[in-house]
């Protein structure tokens, strides 16, 4: 399905460990400025719960490019409740 829209997967045999991939996306994270949130947005209007989520969003480490936008680095995102640790 990901060919139909023009995403280009590479298998690596030898992938790293999630924490060296997590730290290094930190890394990332810290050199770049993060995009704002949409201006028709309203924060207010997310529902208010006791539950403790954490979420952080980045550009991804590794590069795509189709025929229409050429190269670039997509944003990724990545959500957790703390208690359960269930990941979005």
């Amino acid at each position: 399905m990901l060919a139909e829209i023009g995403v280009t997967c590479v298998f690596e045999d030898d992938p790293q460990p999630i924490g060296e991939l997590v730290g290094g996306m930190a890394e990332l994270v810290k050199l770049q400025r993060l995009p704002r949130l949409a201006s028709n947005v309203d924060q207010s209007e997310f529902p208010q719960t006791d539950d403790v989520w954490q979420a952080d969003f980045f550009h991804s480490p590794t590069f795509i490019s189709n025929d229409d936008v050429g190269v670039e680095r997509p944003w990724a995102a990545i959500v957790m409740d703390k208690r359960s640790s269930f990941v979005i």
